[in-house]
């Protein structure tokens, strides 16, 4: 009897071993999701992961493509663990109409004090340049991107453009776009090829194909990780592993989203219409698409199967213990409520629900004001160990900005002053 309760013992113990194995690690005949080997952080490795856990992420935050949702995982993150974000003195926008330059930090303390960053992650035309300045080596790369026609559909219910174009999105689509319908004629960072506005081509040229190849060749070479929105549950896993973080890092709840009662459709003929309008978006989105796919069945099948399943159980958990329920904007009150229209869906939390569970449904605004609160505290403690003030590093910084150098052979040298154009 003793000798059988001690096979069962070991049989059982060696069953979790080889069930640990397979769910945590994977089948070790399929390959990493990238095509290259993924180049784990060296060694020692903390804790039970043969990796170190990325804490420097440049996320290019996408509009209407899930970035919200996110963006909400990277702050979570930085918040949990004291780190720091690239962050404005006010706002959620590090610049609408003009290419990133560090230029729209140089007004906050922690940017006087020549903070190190951990995250970028706010809205802003993309800069690679400029990022990989700020964000320094070993940072990790990431965007998201979704089907053309239906972030499209999605910003023009958001914006209400039909209140301003004076037409509905049925016969916006089918129209020349011109005189009174041309493109972002009303809200200037919003309209066609939005995507490729975001990665940072400029608005003459959103249709350009030279310019889309070569964009879509630069983000092809310098990003890390392109998630797909249709894809969000998968994109999630394969961001896990990219960082070395944790099923509970990743797992999320869907923000900004909207009642699909309240969403616009579109005939056949429009979708075609638009379809052929957002070309440039398209050559964007098809290859990282593809891509993506191809990750995918690198990462493998079951692999991802038993990743998924372990998501979503976390998930499900999450929703159980903090969510009372899901509803229309307008019957949300005080920190939860979304910024726009009645339409947006947020969530009423359980009563007695802790701080971990508000920090998923958090709004964007009030989310980035805690982080920033945050990071005001680090930046004091800082001053208070250098024996310095506020006004003492701002005043410093002020004085370092130096006008002359927007001078050129005794004429303004409008090229520089583009590149540092502060943003309000």
């Amino acid at each position: 009897m003793f000798k059988f309760s001690r096979w069962k013992h070991y049989t059982a113990f060696a069953a979790c071993i080889v069930l640990f194995t397979f769910v945590f690690v994977g089948n070790p005949a399929e390959d990493s999701f990238l095509e290259k080997p993924l180049k784990r952080a060296g060694g020692p490795f903390l804790g039970y992961k043969n990796c170190n856990s990325e804490t420097k992420v440049a996320f290019l935050k996408t509009h209407k493509c899930a970035s919200t949702t996110v963006q909400n995982i990277f702050l979570r993150y930085a918040y949990g663990h004291d780190l720091n974000v690239a962050l404005p003195r006010v706002g959620n926008y590090v610049g609408r109409n003009r290419p990133f330059h560090r230029s729209v930090l140089w007004d906050t303390p922690w940017d006087a004090i020549n903070m190190t960053y951990n995250f970028y992650c706010l809205h802003g035309i993309w800069n690679y340049d400029e990022v990989n300045l700020l964000m320094g080596p070993g940072t990790k790369y990431i965007t998201i991107l979704r089907d053309p026609i239906e972030l499209f559909i999605s910003m023009w219910d958001y914006v209400n453009f039909s209140k301003s174009y004076k037409v509905t999105l049925e016969e916006y689509a089918l129209s020349n776009k011109t005189g009174l319908l041309k493109d972002r004629k009303n809200v200037a960072h919003l309209g066609r090829n939005q995507m490729l506005w975001d990665s940072g081509v400029p608005g003459p040229l959103l249709n350009d194909q030279e310019t889309i190849l070569d964009k879509i060749n630069e983000l092809d070479r310098t990003f890390d990780l392109v998630m797909i929105a249709e894809h969000y549950n998968e994109s999630v896993i394969l961001l896990k592993n990219l960082l070395c973080w944790d099923y509970k890092d990743v797992a999320s709840l869907k923000l900004n989203s909207r009642n699909k009662s309240a969403k616009s459709t579109l005939s056949s003929k429009a979708r075609e219409a638009l379809k052929e309008y957002l070309a440039g978006d398209y050559m964007l989105y098809n290859h990282f698409l593809a891509k993506f796919k191809y990750s995918l069945r690198k990462f493998g099948e079951t692999k991802m199967a038993n990743e998924l399943s372990i998501l979503n159980t976390i998930t499900s958990g999450i929703e159980e213990r903090c969510i009372a329920d899901r509803v229309n904007n307008y019957k949300i009150k005080g920190q939860f409520k979304l910024y726009g229209d009645g339409n947006m869906m947020g969530f009423q939390l359980k009563n007695g629900t802790d701080r971990d569970c508000e920090s998923y449904a958090w709004p964007e605004v009030k989310f980035l004001d805690l982080v920033r609160n945050a990071q005001r505290n680090r930046t004091d403690q800082i001053l208070v160990s250098l024996n310095l003030t506020e006004s003492d590093v701002m005043a410093k910084s002020v004085s370092s900005y130096n006008p002359m150098s927007f001078v050129k052979n005794g004429v303004p040298d409008l090229e520089a002053m583009k590149k540092v154009y502060r943003y309000k």
